[in-house]
């Protein structure tokens, strides 16, 4: 591994806390500050997740300086890296040599718990084999201990086969005995049983008869109670209907004023609608005129924009010719002047040249006169035009300002006008509440007749069930009864059975006692005489306990006697009682029936106050229905209205725009025109006060040939600066002009892979050729190029920027 990855020697060890590197770095005396703790050069490679660039240094001064103690110091940080390199080695097999322990620690235990393992399976081995020579021996002695037991065990079979046989006889002689008592107490109870039976079956029917009676006396009273109940609850019923009738013919009352007080609402809605509709109408015809004024205004400015452009073409040509002329006046005034010089030599010799000479500088004087005319004819003719400009721009912006003012006008009414509306729609949705508070209230209505209804029928359901119920419920007893006869038929049975069952067991404990003393007297005479006793004892407790229980039946007869006496008592009573109760149910009869015929009454109200609510609901229904389509006729007129509203402020916000465009339009457009007009009248005044000094100085020259010598040899060298000065503009211009081209270029390139900073510098290169077709001034070219080549590199900058913050999010995420 070290091999193959040497260069990973650097990365840091993980130590613990009880780990300490073998050799610790050493400090250097040169540059301690650089050098401490770590060791290391900017130049070496540690493997990082992201690139080191290299910092500005605050002392780049001194690197060159420090150059030669790195160098002196380079064998002593390689003896530093080799030690790193031998405590990593170290530190790696101390930690080897620890996994070993640890390994040899866990086999040591491991053998110390198997030979702990192996003693205790010794011991347990040892332990077994004495426990099963013991259980051996048990065992021996539990086969000779069992022989025993069964040959004492067969004797004793033997003796008591023996016994058995001599008390089987004796008991079939006294068993006979037994039978003949038996058949004589049977003959009684028989007779006994009979007598008991008759008794029973008269109590049962007595009190059959004082049950039904009493459950006939309990339903009449539950069914008193019951219609008393109904009763309550129908008058109940009855008052809450009244009220609630009450109530409703209030709210009735409510509504109806409401809905007149809707509908003239809606009345004066529908008009104020109309007028405001006829408003718009009227609005709308005069926004068209103004629009339709508007448009023929542009028209005009349009016309007047070209003449303006005509007049300016005009203008630059003839600018154009006026060159032209005076540079040919300067050639020609170039060839006169060396003619001068070269006749200057002759001029004593040739003085009838002079006049010939003289003769054509008049010529020339006056050529120049003329031209000097009708350049301030010229001049003249483009003031003349410039202050019409002036007039028609101070035209224009006072209707301009007329138009705004017109504009403001028509906003603020138009803002009224919205007021209006608004107005008229919230009065439209005070009008949809109230009819949706009047249909919840006609639901709440019918709502209500609806429960009464239900609780009428519910009432006669329940007057025809009670009936129903009654009857069902007499029947339902009657065969209640007889099977409650049944079953305690069923129980006399059972009753019967039992008492059968006691008498058997009777009998089995007489035969029992029976036998019980013949084997007394046999076992008198055995040797088991002790036995015998006991057995004695015990069964003479058994007859105890029969006595006993004989006596508790005898009582238990006595009571069941006095029980029926008593019943027969209580009978009595009962009948007088039944009598009482029979006259009570026949008044509470007459009772139910004239609380039929009230129930029928109130059938018969009911059904009218029905019908009279369902007529009145089909009334309001029919009112509803009319009132419902009233309000979606106004709900129609109210949308196209809002419709109408929303277009025609779409179009006057429209038209305001395209106003405002076309305003700010003609606003640059002047503004650039005056700019330029301006210049040219600089750029006329300024060939106005060459021209008056050149004239002058003609004139000037004509006086005194000497002077004009001079003058015009000062002049030519002024245009020959001035000549010097154009082609230097020129050039510069030139210059410029593909300086501009190759940024263009450069920009075009670099906006290929940034379409966000391309429409920055397209804006300028548009803007720019305008400039300099329009305005004749550098300054303002140069304003333009330093405002373009700003916002390009700008924008430039900026993504330059947003690459570097996304790189370095990339290196560190």
């Amino acid at each position: 591994m070290d091999k193959e990855k040497s260069f990973k020697l650097f990365s840091l060890p993980r130590l613990n806390s009880s780990q300490v590197s073998a050799v610790k770095p050493q400090a250097i005396a040169g540059d301690g500050g650089f050098f401490q703790g770590f060791n290391k050069f900017a130049d070496d490679d540690f493997n990082l997740p992201f690139t080191m660039k290299s910092l500005p240094h605050p002392n780049k001064n001194k690197s060159s300086d420090l150059l030669p103690q790195k160098v002196k110091h380079l064998p002593v940080i390689e003896e530093e890296f080799e030690n790193e390199k031998l405590s990593l080695k170290l530190e790696d097999e101390m930690h080897e040599n620890k996994d070993l322990l640890n390994e040899n620690n866990a086999t040591r235990h491991l053998c110390d718990l198997l030979k702990e393992t192996c003693a205790r399976s010794e011991e347990k081995t040892n332990m077994y084999e004495v426990e099963r020579e013991e259980t051996r021996q048990l065992y021996v002695e539990l086969n000779n201990n069992i022989e025993k037991m069964i040959m004492a065990f067969e004797e004793l079979r033997v003796q008591a086969e023996n016994s058995r046989m001599d008390m089987y006889f004796k008991f079939k002689e006294e068993s006979e005995k037994k039978q003949k008592l038996d058949n004589e107490f049977k003959t009684h109870l028989n007779i006994k049983e009979k007598q008991v039976l008759l008794l029973k079956h008269q109590n049962e029917e007595k009190d059959n008869e004082l049950i039904n009676i009493k459950h006939q006396l309990h339903e009449a009273m539950h069914k008193i109670n019951d219609l008393e109940k109904i009763k309550e609850q129908q008058n109940k019923m009855l008052r809450e209907t009244d009220e609630k009738l009450e109530e409703l013919m209030v709210q009735f009352q409510r509504t109806k004023d409401s809905l007149q007080k809707s509908e003239n609402v809606q009345k004066n809605l529908e008009t104020e609608l109309q007028a405001a509709l006829t408003k718009l109408v009227q609005v709308s015809e005069d926004k068209e005129a103004e629009m339709e004024e508007l448009k023929e205004t542009k028209a005009l400015h349009a016309l007047a924009v070209d003449e303006l452009q005509v007049t300016v073409y005009n203008l630059k040509e003839q600018l154009i010719l006026e060159k032209e002329r005076l540079k040919e006046s300067e050639d020609k005034s170039q060839q006169l002047i060396l003619e001068l010089q070269k006749k200057s030599t002759e001029f004593g010799l040739k003085k009838l040249k002079e006049s010939k000479l003289a003769g054509e500088m008049s010529k020339l004087k006056n050529d120049n006169e003329t031209e000097l005319q009708g350049l301030k004819k010229a001049l003249e003719s483009s003031l003349m035009v410039q202050k019409d400009l002036e007039q028609q721009v101070i035209q224009e912006k006072s209707q301009n300002r007329t138009l705004m003012k017109e504009i403001e006008m028509k906003d603020f009414n138009h803002g009224n006008f919205k007021g209006t509306i608004q107005g008229l729609v919230d009065e439209k949705d005070h009008l949809e509440k109230t009819v949706k508070i009047l249909q919840e209230n006609e639901k709440e209505l019918q709502d209500i007749i609806q429960i009464r209804e239900k609780k009428i029928r519910e009432l006669e359901i329940q007057a025809t069930t009670a009936v129903a119920e009654h009857e069902e419920n007499l029947y339902k007893q009657l065969v209640k009864l007889k099977e409650e006869r049944d079953k305690e038929m069923l129980k006399y049975e059972e009753f019967i059975v039992d008492y059968n069952r006691v008498l058997l067991a009777k009998e089995q404990m007489a035969k029992d006692v029976d036998n019980a003393f013949t084997e007394v007297k046999i076992l008198q005479n055995s040797l088991k005489a002790r036995n015998i006793e006991n057995e004695i004892s015990k069964k003479e407790k058994q007859l105890k306990t029969l006595e006993n229980k004989f006596n508790i039946l005898k009582k238990q007869i006595e009571n069941k006697n006095r029980s029926i006496e008593d019943l027969q008592q209580e009978n009595k009573t009962f009948k007088k009682k039944i009598s009482s109760d029979s006259k009570q149910c026949s008044a509470q009869e007459a009772e139910v029936i004239q609380l039929k015929a009230k129930l029928e009454n109130i059938r018969l109200q009911s059904e009218k106050s029905n019908n009279s609510y369902q007529k009145e609901i089909k009334e309001r229904s029919f009112t509803e229905e009319k009132l419902r389509e009233e309000a979606e006729r106004m709900k129609v007129i109210a949308d196209e209205a809002q419709k109408m509203q929303k277009e025609t402020d779409i179009r006057c916000q429209h038209k305001i725009a395209e106003m405002v465009a076309l305003m700010e339009k003609h606003k640059h457009q002047y503004d650039k025109m005056v700019e330029e007009k301006d210049a040219e009248l600089g750029l006329h005044k300024t060939k106005e006060q060459e021209t008056i000094s050149t004239k002058v100085s003609l004139e000037i020259e004509l006086c005194c040939l000497k002077k004009e010598l001079m003058a015009l040899k000062e002049q030519f060298e002024k245009v020959e600066e001035k000549e010097m000065l154009a082609r230097v503009a020129k050039e510069k211009k030139e210059v410029k002009h593909k300086s501009l081209v190759s940024e263009e270029d450069m920009f075009k390139k670099l906006y290929k892979e940034l379409p966000e900073a391309a429409p920055l510098f397209m804006t300028s290169s548009k803007k720019v050729p305008s400039s300099v077709s329009k305005s004749p001034g550098t300054a303002l070219k140069l304003a333009t190029v330093k405002k373009m080549r700003e916002s390009g590199w700008t924008a430039v900058a900026n993504v330059d920027r947003k690459k570097k913050n996304k790189a370095a999010e990339k290196l560190f995420t």
